[in-house]
């Protein structure tokens, strides 16, 4: 069974380019992707991990980039459970 790779052109038809651009590299991040293309996927990690470290947070376990788990315009908590959030390091 082949496994679709991440398409940025699934997000450009609606999202703004650069955001296009984030939410299909956030989606290499997704570990069934880490075996599709290696580097991709430890740039994704990397990348989110960075965002996190620069406000000294903790990065979470990303399992979805659909359902975010802060929602920007009220700042509240989005659904994530305590799986969902757990740190990228614990990979």
């Amino acid at each position: 069974m082949i496994m679709e790779r991440p398409n940025l052109f699934s997000y450009a038809t609606s999202e703004l380019s650069q955001d296009a651009f984030i939410c299909w590299l956030l989606e290499w991040s997704l570990p069934q992707y880490r075996q599709t293309d290696t580097k991709l996927h430890e740039c994704a990690v990397n990348f989110i991990r960075k965002l996190f470290e620069k406000h000294g947070k903790q990065a979470p376990l990303i399992n979805s980039v659909k359902e975010p788990l802060i929602k920007c315009d009220s700042g509240m908590q989005g659904k994530a459970s305590r799986s969902e959030t757990r740190s990228l390091s614990s990979r």
